[in-house]
C-alpha cells in the first residue's frame, strides 16, 4: 500500500517556492524565540540588580563591611557549630 502511494507521487512534484517559504518560517520560529529569550534574559538581569540592591542595603545595616559578626562558638559555616547552635534552639533536623 506505502509503495503504491510512493509510486502514485510525480517525482518532481514540489517547487524551490516552498522550500523558500519553508526557509522563510523556520527563520521567522528562530527570530521569535530569540526575542523571547532575550526579554526573559534582561528581566532576570532586573531581577538580578533588585536583589544585589537589596543585599547592599542589608550590609549597610549589618556593619558596612557586608559580614556578620561570627557565631559564638564557632566560625560562621562551620557545621558542628551550626549544628550546636540548632540543637541549642530546639532547632529538629
Amino acid at each position: 500500500m506505502i509503495v503504491t502511494a510512493l509510486t502514485e507521487i510525480p517525482p518532481d512534484s514540489g517547487s524551490a517556492g516552498y522550500v523558500v517559504a519553508a526557509v522563510i518560517v523556520s527563520a521567522i520560529l528562530v527570530l521569535t524565540y530569540l526575542v523571547i529569550v532575550a526579554f526573559r534574559v534582561r528581566d532576570a538581569a532586573r531581577r538580578l540588580e533588585a536583589l544585589e540592591s537589596r543585599l547592599d542595603g542589608a550590609a549597610a545595616r549589618v556593619g558596612g563591611t557586608g559580614t556578620a559578626d561570627p557565631a559564638p562558638g564557632g566560625a560562621v559555616g562551620d557545621p558542628a557549630a551550626v549544628a550546636a547552635a540548632a540543637e541549642s534552639r530546639g532547632a529538629r533536623r
